[in-house]
């Protein structure tokens, strides 16, 4: 109750609209927290100090964007123009969960710097000596090792060094939960601690006359452990691990004992009481929902197994009773994550980690070169033998998912009891069933009807429809300069959510960025029997598991928004319309191929006031009118007279802008928004996160 109490408490003044005053470009002068991107451009937090314009502002935390070649590190202060917006984020089924990751880690608005400084004594570097700063950051007398994004990402949590490429391996080996800073780490790093530390009190005659070697190593430790804690980030794993080792500490310095889960518990209950965030963390739930599990499997089994045995059981219960419960969040689980973690962890637990840790501190107090030079060139070769190991591996790609979240409940529920002390029999029994769970499953879509998902892909547009059998995406949503794809972020994960992994065919509409930016990720990442777009193919009607599917095209077009391949979906109950980015002018040309009620209408051009011509909506006659736009966008759409146009001729207008994804049942007539709420806030445990560990 008090920890409930705490997080509304916490999240009240998040939840607040931004005031009006932000509306606008903000002079501010802030402190920067942490600089978490420095490719292209900065991505920063930072904390509001001063806001003249706007007061309401100050000691805000905010996430901003700067292209800027300045030397910004954490502790700069900066001056700077500043465009705010409130905190936002795509919501769809599968994916990242922008929002509740800016929300659980307290940020009151994301924005961009328009033109800033860095205020002295900070120098200006460019980036060609940048990296020629002395620095914890840089190392200006050792050899900068081949996986140095990788040792930062484990050392302190740093990640944004870490190419896509290898996230993309972390994620489909399963072992993406070593490269985030968390209680393994923690538990590594205290081990090596006091390892050193009582060895070298015990070397000390006079020292160990005064006080237990043993319990000044407990007590140093504790010191070294919370330092480390601060110095990666106080994540939610990271925070339980500490504490948990001070606790430890306390105990057994007291000679008392206390169970292993209510020490657990106690933890859990305190990290909410100080940080009600965490609430809205999803490593949160899975690193104590893990660290449970193996309690509760493994204590009363603590003299019956060797290291090696309890090295299989780990991974075992942490695969049969996680894994049901992540590919309901993340639409997958690889099928090799037990056999990868088995290899790899050991490998990182022993060596790569206590390398990567010690390595960088001896880099950032830039002392005893040569033996800083030994370690990072060991941590680089056994890094390397890693990253080639789960090479070999992610070639095996076979992953399974798309479980309801019933399914996810009931094989978790199996997974845990598999492994209590009960007959054979009864095991081999449970273990079938939750085998039975990942079956192939029916979509629960009648025969001749269809489910539209319109994806939330910001200024875009990107739908899939589901057939009974058989699945058509129609656009893929935008791909951005700075590499970030909608089609690999958005749209191929929320394929992973809803269903099977395969398309009968691709259809994009037309060329324009924000509809097909994302095709090439989709191709590379699913099997697609057919694609069809503006400039091949888009024509003829053709039917799949009974629903009518054709597709339009105006035969002369002098823009490439006209050009728009029109698709019209007819099932048995009622039909829907997806014109891409037609204007008025293509619209009256296409009215006579046109049925009339058509119960979904998506309106073309993200609601702009060149589309939506009257006529055309007097004949469709539709029910509901689906806008996919960006929130707060800068065209407006939208429009305000295409809305009101759409409302006078019965339609029912919602916007992806508005909330996330919006899903539509051709036999029930019926629409939702892909988003599961308490109260005001996304519920934690179906948010959507890259961070599960």
């Amino acid at each position: 109750m008090l920890t409930a109490l705490a997080l509304w408490l916490t999240l009240q003044p998040l939840h607040k609209p931004l005031p009006a005053c932000a509306s606008k470009a903000l002079a501010v002068e802030a402190k920067v927290l942490a600089v978490s991107d420095r490719q292209e451009r900065i991505l920063f937090s930072a904390i509001i100090r001063r806001a003249q314009s706007c007061p309401a502002l100050v000691g805000s935390r905010v996430r901003l964007a700067w292209t800027s070649e300045l030397a910004l590190t954490s502790g700069s202060q900066v001056e700077a123009t500043i465009r705010l917006r409130r905190v936002w984020g795509n919501v769809n089924p599968g994916g990242f969960n922008y929002r509740l990751w800016l929300l659980g880690r307290g940020y009151r608005a994301s924005g961009y710097v328009v033109l800033g400084q860095v205020l002295p004594p900070q120098e200006l570097l460019t980036q060609e000596n940048r990296a020629q700063a002395p620095s914890w950051q840089s190392l200006s007398d050792v050899q900068t090792p081949l996986y140095d994004g990788l040792r930062r990402a484990l050392a302190w949590g740093q990640r944004s060094e870490v190419t896509d490429a290898q996230w993309r391996l972390f994620r489909a080996t399963g072992t993406i939960h070593l490269m985030v800073v968390s209680g393994l780490h923690v538990g590594i790093y205290a081990g090596l601690i006091f390892v050193l530390i009582n060895g070298l009190l015990r070397l000390i005659p006079s020292f160990a006359s005064l006080i237990r070697p043993r319990t000044a190593a407990s007590w140093g430790t504790v010191v070294a452990v919370s330092s480390y804690a601060v110095t990666s980030g106080l994540g939610a794993p990271v925070v339980r691990a500490s504490l948990g080792v001070a606790v430890g500490v306390v105990f057994v310095t007291c000679r008392r004992r206390l169970p292993p889960l209510r020490v657990l518990c106690g933890v859990g209950a305190f990290c909410l009481l100080i940080h009600p965030l965490f609430a809205l963390q999803q490593g949160f739930w899975l690193s104590y929902a893990a660290v449970a599990l193996l309690l509760i499997v493994l204590l009363p089994l603590q003299r019956a197994y060797t290291w090696v045995t309890g090295l299989l059981l780990c991974q075992g219960v942490l695969f049969v009773a996680l894994s049901p419960w992540l590919s309901f969040v993340a639409g997958q689980t690889p099928w090799i994550a037990p056999l990868a973690n088995l290899v790899v962890v050991p490998l990182m637990s022993i060596c790569v980690i206590p390398l990567a840790i010690f390595g960088s501190q001896l880099e950032a107090m830039a002392s005893l070169p040569d033996l800083t030079e030994l370690l990072l060139g060991t941590f680089d070769l056994l890094m390397h033998l890693a990253i080639s190991t789960l090479t070999h591996f992610a070639q095996w790609d076979f992953s399974m998912g798309n479980l309801a979240w019933a399914s996810a409940v009931t094989g978790t529920c199996l997974g845990l009891v598999c492994f209590l002390p009960i007959s054979r029999l009864s095991r081999l029994a449970l273990v079938c069933v939750w085998l039975l769970i990942w079956a192939p499953h029916g979509s629960g879509i009648p025969r001749g009807e269809f489910k539209l998902t319109m994806l939330d892909v910001g200024q875009g547009s990107a739908a899939i429809v589901d057939l009974q059998t058989q699945r058509i995406v129609v656009d893929v949503g935008a791909r951005y300069p700075s590499g970030f794809d909608m089609g690999e972020a958005i749209v191929v994960p929320a394929l992973r959510r809803t269903g099977p992994l395969r398309l009968r065919m691709l259809i994009v509409s037309h060329g324009d960025i924000d509809h097909a930016g994302g095709l090439g990720a989709v191709t590379r990442s699913v099997p697609v029997a057919e694609v069809r777009d503006d400039k091949r193919f888009c024509s003829g009607r053709f039917i799949l598991d009974e629903v009518r599917i054709t597709l339009l095209q105006r035969d002369e077009f002098k823009s490439r928004n006209d050009s728009s391949c029109v698709v019209l979906i007819e099932g048995r109950s009622q039909r829907a319309l997806l014109p891409g980015d037609i204007g008025k002018r293509t619209e009256l040309e296409l009215l006579a191929q046109l049925p009339a009620d058509v119960a979904m209408l998506h309106v073309a051009h993200h609601g702009s006031q060149s589309s939506s011509h009257p006529a055309l909506l007097k004949k469709l006659r539709p029910r509901w009118a689906l806008v996919s736009a960006g929130s707060e966008n800068i065209y407006g759409h939208p429009h305000a007279d295409v809305v009101q146009r759409l409302q006078r001729h019965g339609a029912t207008v919602l916007s992806t802008a508005d909330g996330g994804a919006l899903v539509w049942y051709s036999w029930l007539d019926r629409l939702d928004r892909h988003r599961t709420r308490l109260g005001a806030y996304d519920l934690p445990l179906v948010s959507q996160a890259h961070e599960m560990l």
